[in-house]
């Protein structure tokens, strides 16, 4: 996942970070965008 991250555009990689971040939060029950 970190390297993944290493190839996005810095927003992309935020909004990566966030997505995964918010996943984590309510549970990683829908991690669709692995």
């Amino acid at each position: 996942m970190v390297r993944e991250s290493r190839q996005l555009s810095p927003e992309k990689a935020k909004h990566y970070v966030d997505e995964s971040l918010s996943v984590a939060r309510r549970g990683g029950g829908d991690r669709d965008y692995v």
